[in-house]
């Protein structure tokens, strides 16, 4: 999983506790489900408002927060990810396609920033060899503007101000066996199998996949039109937020600012669905 340097601030605070309670995922193949945006889930989960308040006693704060787990907002939640068709192959005389982890798991997280690898934030630590259990939901940049910069050679240049927003879905640290840093973490997901996966990155072996069935007829505009989304559980501290900021170069004229959003619950499985929500796989945790 992508991860981007350094640490952020959280803007919120409240327990953070691993639910040991199996999920169980609420749909089926065949179904049809229509997943919510990550900006969307996002701003109804902060909604929720878990920063104690001022002139609120600590009674009151754990009754409003109990009140938000037994409302809406703990019911479960199916929200878009990223689906990459590049991460997928089709086998002709099985009539299957490969579906990659890479495919709807491959892009950045945060995790590292928000809750930093160092340490322990929020009351979560993260794994710094991962993986955590979750997933990154994508990232959008915008353009804010331009202005000219100079160095202290004299080397001047134009810098394009960029603002990122990145939306993640986080469950909780990854497990090992052995305090033996080397040891490969329990996976997220469970697979069908494991194959050689080539990207733009090299050669990777054994990558995680699951299969779909799927005809032939239908293969080639179904492999590039499917579409992923994740079920959770909404669980508190139920969001965390931060930014980073690059400063500009001569070599690399542009000043970025990312804001990392980071969504928090048990997650029940992810699916793969058709262009037009109809559920052609689910895929469950491993944990």
């Amino acid at each position: 999983m992508n991860r981007l340097p350094s640490i952020l601030t959280i803007l919120a605070c409240c327990a953070f506790t691993p639910s040991a309670t199996a999920q169980t995922c609420p749909v089926t193949v065949g179904q049809i489900v229509e997943p919510e945006k990550p900006a969307s889930v996002y701003k109804k989960l902060l909604a929720a408002n878990l920063t104690k308040g001022e002139f609120e006693t600590t009674e009151q704060y754990e009754i409003r927060k109990a009140a938000v787990g037994s409302s809406d907002l703990a019911k479960p939640i199916i929200v878009e990810a990223v689906y990459d068709p590049k991460a997928t192959k089709y086998d002709a005389d099985t009539q299957q396609l490969m579906v990659f982890q890479y495919a709807w798991d491959n892009s950045a997280s945060g995790w590292g920033e928000v809750f930093d690898y160092r340490g322990e934030k929020y009351g979560i630590k993260v794994d710094s060899y991962g993986p955590n259990h979750g997933l990154g939901l994508g990232q959008t940049e915008k353009t804010a503007g331009s202005y000219s910069a100079s160095n202290a050679y004299g080397a001047t240049t134009t810098v394009t101000k960029i603002e990122r927003t990145v939306y993640s879905l986080f469950d909780r640290p990854g497990q090992k066996n052995s305090t033996d840093y080397k040891e490969k973490p329990t996976e997220t997901w469970k697979f069908d199998g494991y194959a050689d996966y080539s990207s733009n990155v090299g050669n990777l072996p054994n990558t995680g996949a699951v299969f779909v069935n799927i005809p032939i007829a239908l293969a080639s505009t179904t492999k590039d039109s499917m579409r992923t989304g994740v079920y959770f559980s909404p669980k508190a501290p139920y969001n965390a937020t931060g930014d980073k900021y690059w400063a500009p170069r001569i070599n690399r004229p542009r000043e970025t600012t990312a804001t990392y959003n980071v969504i928090i619950g048990d997650i029940m499985c992810a699916v793969l669905m058709d262009k037009d929500g109809k559920v052609l796989k689910t895929i469950h945790t491993a944990y």
